[in-house]
């Protein structure tokens, strides 16, 4: 009968010792949920505080320099290929009058020792190769058809990531164009405020406008008095008006070391 009583009072401690056990271990991994999920709001708060610095430092940059644009580096140094490299920029807008949309354009121009990649260089993106992308070299990507309040400054995120090409020092330069309207009509109207947002066929084959109707076609569309503009086209069905005719808002010019 002893035996029995030891029997059960060991077995009733060992019960005690498992739920003790376990109310711990729930205990501990409840704080450390809890740990953890502090960490990620943490983190989360600091990127919030971090992009609005980057926005706030760039508006600044515009403000004091009188740029029209302005990127957080026009140097991509040690660029690895394959990897993702976020970038920031804001575009100024000078317009008194009207909102007006914007595109953003990278073009190769040289590479040191190689070729420029294939249809990277303007005279190819305004032909619609089919390396092409919205931001025309398919190493960028950003948001296209950015509309901006009159006389105010956005900031934008891009994204750089190089793309099966050799090591090399690559010159380009980022073209910002902006719609222009011609000739003052209903339909050059509408289609001054009708962003393009999808993807982007064609890219101007000019810079400016010129009387050379020897350029004419795709990248380009004729206006009034003459003179031939700059242009973009989008092949989306939904679009009212594939073309739009565009002007160069500003450019600067970029470097990647790409090892």
């Amino acid at each position: 009968m002893r035996l029995f009583n030891k029997d059960k009072k060991a077995s009733l401690q060992l019960s005690i010792n498992a739920i003790v056990i376990l109310i711990l271990a729930i205990t501990i991994l409840g704080l450390g949920l809890g740990f953890i999920r502090s960490q990620f709001s943490s983190l989360e708060t600091q990127f919030d505080k971090v992009s609005d610095n980057i926005q706030n430092q760039i508006i600044e940059d515009i403000q004091k320099s009188g740029d029209l644009l302005s990127f957080t580096t026009l140097t991509f140094s040690g660029i690895k290929a394959g990897t993702s490299n976020p970038l920031f920029f804001g575009v100024k807008s000078t317009e008194t009058q009207r909102e007006t949309c914007f595109y953003v354009q990278f073009v190769c121009e040289n590479a040191i020792g190689v070729q420029c990649p294939v249809g990277s260089q303007m005279s190819n993106l305004a032909n619609a190769p089919t390396e092409a992308v919205p931001s025309g070299w398919n190493w960028f990507d950003t948001l296209q058809g950015s509309r901006v309040e009159t006389g105010t400054v956005k900031v934008l995120k891009g994204e750089l990531q190089a793309l099966n090409a050799p090591s090399a020092t690559y010159n380009g330069r980022v073209l910002v164009w902006k719609h222009f309207i011609d000739v003052t009509t209903e339909a050059a109207t509408n289609q001054y405020e009708d962003c393009i947002t999808t993807e982007i066929n064609n890219w101007p084959k000019i810079k400016k406008k010129t009387d050379n109707t020897a350029v004419s076609g795709t990248g380009t569309q004729a206006g009034g008095q003459g003179f031939i503009h700059p242009a973009i086209t989008t092949n989306d069905p939904a679009a009212t008006e594939p073309t739009r005719t565009v002007v160069l808002h500003d450019s600067k010019e970029f470097f990647i070391d790409l090892i």
